[in-house]
């Protein structure tokens, strides 16, 4: 049975990200022709499926050999690992296109982050975002309670702070400083909203511990980078 609501969304998130760079943010790692779409979609499927693949692995072995198991993609898909995959996905593109890869993945920070944002803003259309109870929030399907809307929340701010790294991004074209500044914004959005987020039992789950570590890792990468920054703008005056 096909998920409208997530095809809907997904279709959404790629075409608004494309619009923007077509628009505002023209890549300057392609030829002119070649749009977000081109570059990253052969990148998403891979951290699809690897990032599904892992899910499975992990909480049951033996349903990798059932295709169906693997194609339920609401059964769960592993963010960060899927990420990674899509970026080593993106470096292995960028080299076959003859670019620097780190220039590649760099640019194309800010419009992922737009389109995960906006596909984090289609909860509205894929059954309902979820949060704690509010008198002022939204009724997911299958719920009588209304809540405030902690995924479109998520979405809003990664959507908005997508400016902040492509002017990174502009400013450093060949550093990795906008690709750390957006893991550190999306992985500290998932952290800070999974506390609000419905779960079973009390114990942070593992999406929840794995964008901790990531945020935590990204905090320390950033700090490293700007000490080494500090440092050599020092010897060079």
């Amino acid at each position: 049975m096909t998920d409208f609501g997530l095809l809907i969304s997904v279709m959404v998130a790629f075409a608004v990200a494309g619009a923007v760079c077509r628009v505002r943010w023209s890549l300057q790692t392609t030829d002119g022709e070649t749009g977000f779409v081109d570059v990253t979609l052969g990148a998403a499927i891979a951290g699809l499926v690897f990032g599904r693949l892992t899910t499975v692995v992990m909480d049951d072995p033996a349903a990798v050999r059932d295709v169906s198991d693997l194609l339920v993609l609401r059964a769960g898909v592993e963010f960060w690992p899927g990420l990674l995959a899509a970026g080593v996905a993106a470096w292995w593109s960028a080299r076959r296109d003859g670019v620097g890869p780190l220039e590649r993945i760099a640019e194309l920070a800010a419009p992922a982050m737009l389109a995960y944002g906006t596909f984090e803003l289609g909860c509205l259309v894929r059954g309902g975002c979820y949060g704690p109870q509010s008198s002022i929030g939204l009724r997911p399907g299958g719920f009588t309670v209304a809540m405030i809307p902690v995924g479109a929340i998520v979405g809003l701010v990664i959507a908005m702070a997508s400016v902040v790294v492509h002017a990174i991004s502009r400013q450093s074209p060949r550093s990795i400083v906008p690709i750390l500044v957006g893991v550190w914004i999306v992985a500290t959005c998932r952290s800070v909203a999974s506390f609000w987020l419905p779960r079973l039992g009390a114990a942070l789950t593992r999406q929840h511990l794995a964008s901790l570590a990531v945020s935590a890792a990204s905090t320390v990468a950033l700090a490293a980078w700007g000490l080494t920054h500090a440092r050599q703008h020092r010897a060079a005056r």
